[in-house]
């Protein structure tokens, strides 16, 4: 606990990261266990993971929306996010990341590209837990748009392997998740 300045009362700290983080993977876990189909292999695609972006999100809004629409809108983005590491390690057709088989080597292209697509799927039904009408169209075409810029960097990285430059790869990396 914290003492407030003006009245000397006593006020809840903040959450802290790894707080946060525990709720938001309990979160995930929640949601990934909702379909008894897909749970074995969306585990695989979300598991393990630093969570960076959703982390930062749920930090620099925790006064602005309920939980339940914050928690949403970070899976979201989290969603997002791994459906274009498990694709862009197809595409590349990289064997590991950060030393563990990637998504694609362990349950082959056909299995990668129907689980990155459910993820996205998935990331536009989260949306309907915002309350707000607005908010949600809002952060919809926010989302498409990201996805937009998202495909058209791995467009550019493939046809530009054989033409790399500094220039051309921050391009693309600003295109990429980076857009998330």
């Amino acid at each position: 606990m914290i003492r407030s300045p003006k009245n000397q009362s006593r006020i809840p700290r903040v959450n802290s990261n790894v707080d946060i983080k525990h709720r938001f993977e309990q979160f995930l876990t929640e949601l990934i266990e909702q379909d008894d189909l897909m749970a074995s292999y969306l585990r695989d695609a979300i598991f393990p993971g630093r969570r960076s972006r959703p982390i930062l999100f749920l930090q620099l809004t925790e006064n602005a929306a309920s939980e339940q629409e914050r928690f949403s809108i970070a899976a979201a983005l989290e969603f997002i996010h791994r459906a274009s590491i498990i694709t862009d390690d197809l595409i590349d057709q990289d064997e590991l990341r950060r030393k563990i088989p990637t998504f694609h080597v362990k349950h082959g292209s056909n299995t990668t590209v129907l689980v990155s697509n459910y993820l996205v799927a998935r990331s536009f039904g989260l949306l309907k837990n915002i309350v707000d009408e607005r908010h949600r169209n809002e952060l919809g075409q926010i989302i498409a748009n990201a996805l937009v810029s998202m495909v058209r960097g791995e467009s550019c990285d493939i046809g530009l392997l054989r033409n790399m430059n500094i220039t051309n790869y921050i391009d693309i990396l600003l295109l990429k998740t980076s857009s998330l």
